[in-house]
């Protein structure tokens, strides 16, 4: 069905990822034909800035993901100041990645350049976790971009991957590696963000209104421009 259907939405990991399918799923080599899109969390977890996305779809029959924005709230500013929490845009997908469009393909050439350009990855962990002082080297490194191509059960497709040892993985993909790894990290603000996670809980009603608005202002758009 990899005409039919164009994308896969979950959530509940907390970090923002994704994953894409492969016409032989024992085979990355072989042709992409979806992408899974793992969208980041409003929760905070364990020191995480709470975060939601916004996806484009093309009007008309097809209904392809376009672009999709994601906002994030920073928590340790929010402590810093005085000023009214406020949602800011993290990251624009096509924009930050250089994408050519949002295909399955395009996803597949970027997890190349997220294994092999060292820019490349640590943006993709801080859009991850929505932070800039997440490290993520060893055994995280090796699960977040073994979870990126591995959507199956067969254990072995990310032996090619170096762990943190640099000698090749044979362990089956364990998420936990990534989220404990987040556990496991020092607060760098005070109690206080504890404080913010029920503000943020409080923020929902107008997080709703913002969502709206937003989509109103591109549903609009696309129609102008189908109209043009």
């Amino acid at each position: 069905f990899s005409k039919t259907i164009q994308a896969q939405f979950f959530g509940h990991i907390h970090v923002d990822s994704f994953t894409v399918f492969y016409e032989n799923m024992n085979d990355d080599s072989s042709k992409p034909i979806s992408v899974l899109y793992a969208a980041p969390s409003v929760t905070t977890f364990k020191y995480l800035n709470p975060a939601f996305r916004i996806y484009e779809i093309e009007p008309g029959m097809n209904y392809r993901v376009v672009n999709f924005h994601t906002y994030f709230l920073n928590l340790t500013q929010i402590e810093m100041n005085t000023t009214p929490p406020a949602w800011e845009l993290l990251y624009s997908a096509k924009e930050e990645y250089g994408l050519n469009d949002l295909s399955p393909t395009s996803w597949d050439l970027l997890i190349n350049r997220i294994i092999y350009e060292k820019s490349t990855y640590n943006r993709f962990i801080r859009n991850s976790v929505r932070r800039d002082n997440f490290i993520c080297e060893g055994k995280c490194r090796y699960y977040s971009i073994c979870f990126l191509r591995k959507g199956h059960h067969n254990t072995t497709l990310c032996n090619h991957l170096p762990s943190d040892d640099g000698k090749i993985k044979r362990n089956p993909y364990k998420l936990s590696e990534i989220v404990g790894n987040i556990g496991k990290m020092k607060p760098t603000v005070t109690k206080k963000r504890q404080q913010y996670t029920e503000t943020v809980m409080l923020l929902k009603k107008k997080l709703r209104s913002f969502i709206m608005k937003r989509f109103l202002q591109l549903f609009l758009f696309s129609t102008n421009a189908m109209d043009e």
